[in-house]
């Protein structure tokens, strides 16, 4: 017997409350040795949106998945079948006066095996954020920033298990100076601390309840070189009246010291990826500009960007292991897929290529090419297409 119940409900125009649950008294199948096999379960989905006094707005995401084993055998659609994912994000929030602040409650679970069942979770909950992007300081061409946080967290894998709720406390604030050379060069130096304590640490790969601190220095340069442009008049041409090409190089070097011995610190989400590092991003970024017939407004049709990293410190202050997966800040600013598996000075070559010609279609290519050993080692291949009204495919 299987149950399943929706309710929508809608107050106003900007509240709303969805929710869901289906469930499966499964009397189960049998195997070939005669054993009877039941993957009995339920799932659950709330999503709920409101709008409260002051500027404040709630949002509700929850998710629940008793078992993988439960979702493979009664999913009705093969996507949803093969999703290892179950997530619940919950927040109140309040972004005004140029001020962020967020309280919130978050829940990750990946299966990684269904038999025997093991998983991986990360809860942060409760979590307050309280940051601000850059403000003017009064009489002075410097900007100040900051972000503060206090969380609770929890991991759970088959490696490691941490108390239900490990403290972690973080101060980040973060000065730039703009300085601009004339019309042609832009330069924009960084200098910020961070904080982080925590309520527990790692010794031996072992979770123990020992407060550790991380304190960080950290500097940075970004340097906008001349752009180069040339318009061209293309009258009854197939991009438009006037397309115009512009180029536009960037060099950005970034310094990080302090945080000592990476192993002590547990990997909750991409703050506790910061490592020791030197180095120096290069890149160009080719625009095409065109301006459609019988129309004033402009459009990017096509943008090319290749980058590259630079490493002074290809151990990363001693974080980096050989011969595993290593997923560091440094590496994840560039490319979503691991590509550090030992030292090495250069990351691969990132080529990303965006084309939007209007219309009904808009497409992205990206390709990680790694120099040294001359192989691609990351290829996705994305395009969209509107092929009638509010379809898309």
């Amino acid at each position: 017997v299987a149950q399943w119940a929706e309710v929508r409900v809608r107050p106003g125009e900007e509240s709303f409350l969805n929710a869901s649950y289906f469930v499966v008294n499964d009397r189960g199948i049998t195997d070939p040795s005669g054993k009877r096999i039941r993957q009995p379960g339920h799932t659950a989905h709330l999503d709920a949106v409101t709008k409260l006094a002051h500027g404040f707005r709630a949002v509700a995401d929850i998710n629940q998945l008793t078992s993988q084993a439960f979702r493979l055998a009664f999913s009705e659609t093969f996507h949803e079948a093969v999703i290892s994912e179950v997530k619940s994000t919950a927040f109140l929030t309040n972004n005004s006066g140029g001020l962020y602040w967020n309280l919130f409650a978050t829940q990750y679970k990946n299966f990684i095996s269904v038999s025997p069942e093991q998983a991986v979770i990360l809860r942060s909950a409760p979590s307050f954020q309280f940051s601000s992007p850059d403000r003017a300081i009064p009489r002075l061409p410097v900007y100040f920033s900051w972000d503060v946080s206090l969380e609770g967290l929890r991991r759970h894998d088959p490696n490691l298990e941490t108390s239900e709720m490990v403290r972690r406390f973080n101060l980040a604030p973060q000065v730039t100076l703009p300085i601009r050379l004339g019309h042609f060069l832009q330069i924009v130096p960084t200098l910020g601390v961070g904080l982080t304590n925590y309520g527990g640490r790692l010794a031996g790969g072992t979770f123990v309840e020992r407060g550790v601190n991380r304190f960080t220095r950290q500097a940075g340069v970004d340097i906008r070189l001349p752009s180069f442009a040339r318009v061209w008049n293309t009258p009854g041409g197939r991009l438009g009246d006037r397309v115009k090409h512009v180029i536009e190089p960037r060099i950005v070097y970034r310094y990080v010291n302090g945080v000592r011995d990476f192993a002590r610190f547990i990997r909750f989400d991409s703050l506790d990826t910061l490592t020791d590092t030197s180095e120096l991003e290069y890149s160009f970024t080719q625009r095409l500009f065109t301006r459609l017939h019988s129309e004033d407004s402009v459009r990017e049709w096509v943008t090319w960007k290749v980058a590259q990293k630079y490493y002074f410190d290809p151990t990363f202050g001693g974080a980096l292991a050989e011969d595993r997966r290593n997923v560091f800040a440094s590496f994840t600013s560039l490319s979503a897929f691991s590509f550090a598996d030992r030292a090495k000075r250069f990351s691969p070559v990132i080529s990303d290529i965006r084309i939007n010609p209007g219309g009904r279609f808009d497409a992205e290519y990206r390709l990680d090419f790694e120099p040294r050993e001359g192989r691609v080692t990351a290829s996705g291949l994305v395009v969209n297409s509107r092929p009638y009204k509010e379809f898309f495919l």
